[in-house]
């Protein structure tokens, strides 16, 4: 590949950040064009970036770019993941994976029947302070992780795109929005997949059928604990929290994204504040590298389905009132 071609679908604000981002890594990268179903934002970010633009994601796809990143409300990421993994397309899919698990799973079938890379947009992880908290954790600083704490908190109700609030658009609320990103993150840190989770839930938000408050316990496989709790009110918040917490035998790692890594133990203790990060550029780079070099996205299906999987059980438990299993992924 002498010149690395992309699409983008939907280029809401999510959207939007790939495209520029995707426009901005060189001579050998291009976005071949950007899609939205409003064709006048269609045609204003394509004027930005200096690319064509279309209301249907069909014509994009009939010039096969490498990769297509999909930045789409979550009930249209089956139909569209698999028509361009079936043109031959790579994908990189903001997450959740999908609309529902089943989707999901069908979605990483049909791309490995076409033999293409699924990548899926957990870009927290490229943050320099998650990075450095697993490198802590490789060195054995931490020793063994026994806790994770999360939580988040930011404005929801009419300050996000009115889909999230629906769930045959979204198939779930901000659990499947903004928590996603805390349950991929814990996982990945705490080394380990998670067995069963408890959890209760609050919709608040008047004319939505999902969540706006989450409070849960995870049950990792390797025996250590977690937390996600969050809440998304319809008011302006004007420090957004982003927090989360690892302990283990040795040390303790606490993270303020965006903002810092404190770590401490018997030996030491130390803060490390970040003051620029691209974490979009650094995902960017990484999946244009895998699918050029034919190695599976670091990040890929099954982290998106592990995620996947972990909501659905957190559902699940809401509804019940008990403690649910959580299904087993390849």
């Amino acid at each position: 590949m002498d010149v690395f071609s992309v699409g983008i679908i939907g280029v809401g604000s999510v959207g939007k950040r790939h495209a520029k981002v995707f426009s901005s890594l060189g001579a050998d990268v291009t976005v071949l064009g950007v899609v939205d179903t409003n064709g006048d934002n269609a045609a204003r970010i394509a004027e930005e970036i200096g690319t064509k633009y279309y209301t249907d994601y069909r014509d994009l796809l009939s010039f096969v770019p490498d990769l297509v990143v999909i930045c789409t409300p979550h009930f249209l990421h089956r139909e569209i993941g698999e028509a361009a993994a079936k043109a031959g397309c790579h994908i990189l899919m903001e997450k959740p994976l999908a609309h529902t698990m089943e989707d999901a799973i069908a979605l990483q079938e049909v791309c490995r029947k076409e033999n293409v890379q699924l990548a899926v947009s957990f870009v927290h992880r490229y943050r320099q302070e998650f990075t450095r908290a697993q490198q802590l954790i490789a060195a054995g600083e931490v020793g063994t992780l026994q806790m994770s704490v999360d939580i988040f908190g930011s404005p929801g109700g009419r300050y996000i795109p009115s889909w999230i609030w629906q769930n045959k658009y979204s198939g779930g609320g901000i659990v499947m929005y903004s928590g996603i990103h805390s349950i991929d993150w814990q996982c990945w840190l705490m080394g380990s997949d998670v067995a069963n989770v408890f959890a209760h839930s609050l919709s608040t938000y008047k004319g939505s059928d999902v969540e706006d408050g989450i409070a849960a316990t995870l049950q990792f496989e390797n025996g250590s604990i977690g937390t996600l709790i969050g809440n998304q009110p319809d008011y302006p918040i004007e420090s957004r929290t982003r927090n989360t917490e690892l302990y283990g035998t040795k040390g303790c790692i606490r993270l303020r994204m965006g903002e810092y890594l404190q770590f401490d133990s018997g030996d030491c203790s130390y803060k490390i504040n970040i003051a620029r990060d691209e974490p979009f550029i650094a995902q960017a780079l990484d999946v244009v590298d895998a699918i050029r070099e034919g190695r599976t996205p670091w990040i890929g299906g099954r982290d998106g389905l592990r995620a996947q999987a972990i909501i659905a059980a957190l559902y699940k438990s809401a509804d019940t009132g008990k403690p649910e299993a959580v299904e087993k992924v390849e």
